[in-house]
C-alpha cells in the first residue's frame, strides 16, 4: 500500500512540474477542422495555424488561435477568443470581443471591434481601426496609419 501512495504521489508531482498546459493542435488536426484554403478552431479549442497565404481561419467562441501566415490571409477572432498571430503582407485580422495580439506587415488591417482588447505591432505600413469600446495598443514605424473612432481607447 505504501508503494503505490508513493507511486501516486510521484505521478502527480512529476504531472506538476509540466503545468505549462497542452501544446496547440497543428490544422488541421482534433478541434480544428480544414476544407481547402479555410480553418476552423472550434468552441474553446487550441489551434495553431501557419501558412504561406490565401488562407481563411476562423477562431471561435473561448478558443485560443496561434499562427503565421506571410501573404493574404484572413483571420477572424469571436468573443472571448484568445489570437496570438504575425500576418505578412495583404492579411487581415478582424478580433470581436476577443484578446488579440497581432504583428502585421505590409498592406495588412486589422479590425478591433466590440469590446476587443487589441495590442497590435505593424512592421511595415499597415492600418488598424479600433472600434467599439476596444482598447488597442499600436506599436510601429511611421508609415502607419491608425483609425480610432471616439468610443475607442489608445494608449
Amino acid at each position: 500500500m505504501r508503494l503505490a501512495s508513493v507511486s501516486f504521489a510521484l505521478t502527480l508531482s512529476l504531472g506538476l512540474l509540466g503545468c505549462s498546459g497542452p501544446d496547440p493542435v497543428t490544422c488541421p488536426g482534433p478541434g480544428c477542422v480544414c476544407s481547402g484554403a479555410g480553418c476552423i478552431c472550434e468552441d474553446g479549442a487550441y489551434c495553431r495555424h501557419d501558412s504561406t497565404g490565401s488562407d481563411n481561419v476562423s477562431c471561435r467562441t473561448g478558443s485560443r488561435c496561434e499562427g503565421t501566415c506571410t501573404n493574404s490571409c484572413n483571420y477572424d477572432c469571436a468573443a472571448g477568443a484568445e489570437c496570438d498571430l504575425s500576418v505578412g503582407l495583404s492579411s487581415n485580422v478582424t478580433c470581436t470581443d476577443a484578446t488579440c495580439v497581432v504583428t502585421a506587415g505590409a498592406s495588412s488591417n486589422v479590425v478591433c471591434r466590440e469590446g476587443a482588447r487589441c495590442e497590435v505591432t505593424c512592421t511595415a505600413a499597415c492600418n488598424l481601426d479600433c472600434r467599439g469600446a476596444s482598447s488597442c495598443r499600436l506599436t510601429c514605424g511611421s508609415s502607419a496609419s491608425l483609425d480610432v473612432t471616439a468610443e475607442a481607447q489608445c494608449d
